[in-house]
């Protein structure tokens, strides 16, 4: 099973219907005021947030943004919140942990918007429809996964590189309709990433990992995937 270093982003969507999430309210002074108290955010603004589950509508107002956060409970861990991001038909709660902690954001946010009193029959939020989830994890993995580069095209693409260089895989694999003409890495489609870690040497065998699933469920897809891939002779070896 891969070693877990460090979930770096744990990315959680709720996600609603249109008319469903009144920005016009949320934009407001008071609740832009109450969700950034609540939640100790350092940064608020009524802007277009970034593109995480899908590229946002376009409205008016854009949206609310809210960035470097935290939540504290009494007696539980704290949770550091990189975001919390308002769109037309969704919240996104990017937290710096496993997934299900945005579950708690996401419970204090209700009870805050629940308490704020507004026009009879014209609630701040709709009904939820769905959740989706997306993380990256840094792990640390047996298997060396360079050998997924076939014989063939190390032999075409080696002679790129010099004496001294070596072929480092980057692999981006993503799941669209059969019948669908492939239309590239597009945001909010189920895109699994992974690739050396940036800053650490090949032999540390560190991988950064990137999938539309939980933290948890995401570090069992790489276990399977270390098995497919097979032990790293050197480091069995070593």
């Amino acid at each position: 099973m891969p070693e877990l270093l460090a979930v770096t982003v744990g990315r959680r969507s709720y996600e609603y219907g249109l008319d469903r999430i009144r920005l016009s309210v949320i934009c407001t002074d008071r609740v832009l005021g109450a969700i950034a108290e609540a939640f100790h955010f350092q940064v608020r603004a009524i802007a277009t947030p970034p593109a995480t589950f899908a590229v946002p509508d376009s409205t008016s107002p854009p949206g609310a943004i809210f960035q470097n956060g935290q939540l504290e409970d009494q007696g539980a861990p704290l949770v550091p919140i990189r975001g919390l991001y308002f769109e037309p038909r969704r919240i996104v709660v990017d937290i710096a942990g496993h997934n299900e902690l945005a579950e708690r954001v996401h419970v204090r946010l209700m009870d805050i918007l629940a308490g704020i009193p507004v026009e009879e029959g014209q609630p701040i939020m709709g009904q939820l429809r769905s959740r989706r989830d997306y993380s990256e994890l840094v792990v640390r993995m047996a298997s060396d996964l360079s050998t997924t580069i076939s014989p063939g095209l190390r032999d075409a693409l080696q002679p790129a590189a010099d004496r001294d260089q070596i072929l480092v895989p980057a692999v981006y694999v993503t799941i669209q309709p059969t019948a669908d003409d492939y239309r590239g890495l597009v945001i909010g489609e189920p895109i699994y990433s992974i690739q050396q870690r940036a800053g650490t040497p090949a032999e540390a065998h560190e991988w950064f990992s990137g999938a539309p699933l939980d933290s948890r469920e995401h570090l069992r897809y790489l276990t399977r995937l270390e098995r497919a891939v097979g032990p790293d002779e050197r480091a069995v070896a070593g």
